[in-house]
This record gives structure tokens, sequence and C-alpha cells, in this order.
């Protein structure tokens, strides 16, 4: 989770991303679905696809500094279309290959 219109990746959940990583580099039938959302109603839509972007870039950045190789991730800004709380997320999805 992050806060409302924050593009910051949270301190709290970094090592289990670290521990995500690790997991993934010892298993190369994976690979890393990233989903990024952001709050805002219809009116924002554009918005909170920027905001959806910027998490989502960071997360990559952030990902790929810790040593997972770009080629194993599917990166997607999905703005404000999260279905379930909380919506301001970025969800990290292993998948077999």
């Amino acid at each position: 989770p992050f806060e409302e219109e924050s593009k910051v990746i949270p301190e709290t959940v970094k090592g289990q991303i670290v521990g995500l990583i690790e997991r993934m580099n010892s298993d190369y039938g994976l690979q890393l679905q990233v989903l990024a959302y952001a709050s805002g109603d219809d009116d924002e839509i554009g918005h909170a696809r920027g905001v959806s972007l910027a998490r989502a870039l960071a997360m990559r950045n952030f990902l790929t500094e810790n040593g997972l190789d770009l080629s194993r991730m599917e990166v997607r800004a999905l703005g404000n279309t999260a279905l379930e709380d909380p919506v301001d997320r970025v969800d990290l999805i292993p998948l077999v290959q």
C-alpha cells in the first residue's frame, strides 16, 4: 500500500520485496507481474493513471536496483481501476512461466 498521492515505496515493505526478489532469483521459471493503482474518481482518471505510472516506475526501478532482471517483469499502470481496498497500492504477483 501507498499513501494517497505518494509515489515513494514505503520503507516498511522494502524488506518483503527484497525477499521476493531473492525467491525469484532462485527460480528462473517465475515472472513478476507489477500492477500499480491509484485512487481517484471518474473526473480524475488521467491524474490517477499518472500517479499509478509513477508508482509502477518506482517499483520497477527498485526491483532492478535490487537484482531482478527487467526482462522478467510485466509492469502495468492501471490508474483508478482497483476493485478492492487499498486502492493506493502496487501488487507484485509472481507467475509461473
